[in-house]
């Protein structure tokens, strides 16, 4: 019995003492390689995030016919991050963005969202969320979400707003 708990303790400490404490705090560290990632319509592309940068993110996107991936849109995490995207059509991603800064004295961050569509050629880049007015009452952080994708209009989709 006494053999078996000491050959298990030998292996235990064999897996433990594999790597050095610093190789163990960098796997821990480590950015994921891919945070979200999604399929054209047809299934022919993806589109995903990868970090870019020290603190950003980036969406690639690839096509089967041409499997290196290019950069559509990119954020430098300062103080801008992309989400997640989705698809709307077979060349038009809708991009979740967020932002967060420091704020006045009484407020000391303020985050918001905002809503971009982008084509798969960086072309067309829009802020689909409304902007707030220059007589608006209040900040809104909330950029919308999506409510319907609207299937039977490709290039549409039926968004949140606050007023």
């Amino acid at each position: 019995m006494r053999y078996r708990f000491w050959l298990c303790g030998l292996a235990m400490a064999a897996l433990v003492g594999a790597d050095s404490p610093d190789t163990l705090a960098a796997k821990f560290g480590a950015l994921p390689s891919v945070m979200d990632i999604s399929l054209s319509p047809s299934g022919d592309q993806i589109a995903y995030l990868a970090p870019y940068g020290d603190m950003g993110n980036a969406l690639y996107t690839a096509t089967l016919s041409n499997p290196q991936p290019r950069i559509a849109m990119a954020a430098n995490g300062k103080p801008m991050i992309i989400d997640r995207c989705i698809w709307v059509s077979e060349q038009r991603l809708l991009c979740d963005i967020s932002i967060a800064r420091k704020g006045a004295a009484d407020v000391p961050f303020v985050n918001a969202t905002r809503l971009v569509a982008v084509n798969t050629d960086t072309s067309n880049v829009r802020i689909v969320s409304q902007r707030s007015g220059a007589n608006a009452l209040y900040f809104s952080g909330n950029g919308g979400d999506v409510i319907d994708w609207m299937p039977g209009s490709p290039d549409h989709v039926l968004i949140t707003r606050w007023f």
